[in-house]
């Protein structure tokens, strides 16, 4: 009989994220209708963040090093495309 062996889980710690109020009710809105589909929305959301976090790194690492090679002003990139430069 061949037996299918899972690896340990990590160890899992809690992350505590202030958002908006509105943005609060919507995820519990969603929360309520994922698991009505059977949809593990925890899960979902980790996974979706682990994306997002090194997505974000590798953006920021790559920000970094253009700019510390292109002059020595730093740029904050907003979430509408806009851009900053201070020095």
């Amino acid at each position: 009989m061949k037996i299918a062996v899972e690896t340990k889980a990590e160890p899992l710690k809690q992350l505590n994220l202030r958002v908006p109020a509105s943005l609060r009710d919507q995820v519990e809105a969603t929360r309520k209708l994922a698991d009505q589909c059977g949809v593990d929305y925890n899960a979902t959301v980790v996974k979706a963040l682990a994306k997002f976090n090194a997505d974000l790194h590798a953006q920021l690492s790559n920000s970094r090093s253009k700019t510390a090679s292109e002059s020595p002003s730093r740029i904050a990139t907003h979430s509408n495309g806009s851009s900053d430069a201070s020095a």
